[in-house]
């Protein structure tokens, strides 16, 4: 049965479009298309979009795929305990403004033809995105803090840390693979990256950056880890000699984290833990709402008679805990676990019966560690990106286990099974997106 145009040329389209909005950030660079809210619009166009041009059967598979459950259930348990959230109407607003236009992304990018070159398409957008951002805060010389590169926006130095951990093993990934204009692409993003990376300081930016490079290279064969390893040997002292002053500073210090002020001081990431751990227990089942967190830490403030800074989570798996309550947390580590599982599919370079998988990707499952490792230190609860790889994980999931998911549907008519990885494409063969 014709599965619906969608499902080889709108979904994957829209995808992309979403995707690069999601993260190019463009609101953050254009203030003034704050007003127009694209990401939001665009999500609620988007929708019906694909829902009218897609078969029952693609419809019901995407529904029913647990990270765009996961997803939903997050959302729809945020906006549903938002009315006994500390700031009801903040609570509310943020639940309608990020999970809406995360859904439909997730939704979206389920609902594609599950083929390597829709998922390679669409890293791509997620790579292309990224770049855009972070080159350009490192073109205008975005707002500093302590003479590290930040945004004036919503990305601290460490947001912008973990983002390109998560978008480094995509990019050594389709450089790799791909041919032509987008290997090059790919591999001065991945460059571009780490200079964005060196500029931030983030020491968690870092310990994620390194781990999710440790996993992409140990989900290749022998001959090629060995290759990749000898290639890092190479490359991290180069970037350590090259890199500024200030970043190699910061990563001495982190040798002697016991004086840190981290460590002892009451706004110290240690101490906002533990102040996390009691709202939770406060509010064990909704929460104090999704991004209270501060308010709770004001109210704390007047009840133990001091006034400063009202500070944020520095941990997104008690941020969504302690502001979202039970529930929420599981829901949120839930997408993690599962994004897992399914890049662990794509990870693996030989079945359990020793043949070579017809699908490898193992920057999927390096890409969520990178993430697991950077929300660890920072409020990324919420994470914009975060929902763009889960879902894309999820797709390179149902890919990994699809039968000749390389290669064309040849129920599809001539000009969508191109569009789907063109002649050439099959068991063992990565076709190319140039």
């Amino acid at each position: 049965m014709e599965p619906g145009f969608a499902y080889y040329h709108f979904a994957p389209t829209l995808g992309i479009i979403l995707i690069a909005l999601f993260g190019a950030r463009l609101t953050e660079m254009v203030p003034a298309l704050n007003v127009l809210r694209p990401t939001l619009v665009a999500s609620i166009a988007a929708m019906p979009l694909v829902i009218m041009h897609s078969s029952r059967s693609v419809l019901n598979r995407t529904i029913k795929h647990p990270v765009l459950r996961l997803t939903a259930g997050y959302g729809l348990w945020a906006l549903g305990t938002a009315p006994l959230a500390l700031w009801p109407g903040l609570a509310v607003e943020s639940a309608i403004g990020l999970f809406i236009p995360a859904m439909v992304v997730c939704f979206i990018i389920l609902a594609c033809a599950p083929t390597a070159r829709n998922v390679d398409r669409m890293a791509f957008g997620f790579v292309v995105a990224v770049l855009i951002h972070v080159s350009y805060l490192l073109a205008v010389g975005a707002t500093r803090a302590g003479d590290r590169l930040t945004s004036s926006g919503s990305l601290d130095p460490n947001d912008l840390g973990s983002l390109v951990a998560m978008a480094f093993p995509l990019a050594i990934g389709l450089a790799l693979r791909s041919r032509g204009r987008v290997r090059a692409i790919s591999a001065f993003a991945a460059l571009v990256f780490v200079v964005t990376l060196m500029r931030t300081g983030s020491r968690g930016g870092t310990l994620a950056f390194v781990a999710a490079t440790l996993v992409f290279v140990f989900g290749f064969p022998a001959r090629q880890r060995w290759a990749l390893v000898i290639a890092v040997v190479f490359a991290m002292p180069l970037a350590w000699t090259l890199g500024p002053p200030e970043y190699r500073e910061r990563m001495r210090t982190m040798l002697a984290l016991e004086e840190d002020y981290n460590q002892t001081d009451y706004l110290g990431r240690k101490a906002v833990r533990q102040r996390a751990q009691e709202y939770f227990k406060e509010h064990p089942v909704t929460g104090v709402g999704m991004f209270c967190f501060a308010i709770a830490e004001g109210q704390r403030n007047k009840e133990v008679g001091r006034t400063g800074k009202w500070s944020a989570p520095h941990n997104a798996y008690w941020m969504a805990l302690s502001e979202l309550g039970f529930v929420g947390g599981m829901f949120f580590i839930g997408m993690i676990v599962s994004a897992g599982a399914y890049g662990w599919r794509c990870w693996r370079w030989r079945a359990r019966d020793g043949t070579p998988v017809v699908f490898h990707r193992p920057e999927y499952l390096a890409s969520v560690v990178g993430f697991s490792i950077g929300a660890y230190f920072l409020s990324h609860a919420y994470f914009w990106p975060l929902f763009g790889l889960v879902a894309l994980s999820g797709l390179a999931g149902l890919v990994s286990r699809t039968p000749g998911a390389a290669t064309p549907d040849p129920g599809a008519p001539a000009a969508r099974r191109r569009a789907l990885g063109g002649p050439g494409s099959g068991p063992g063969h990565s076709p190319a997106i140039a």
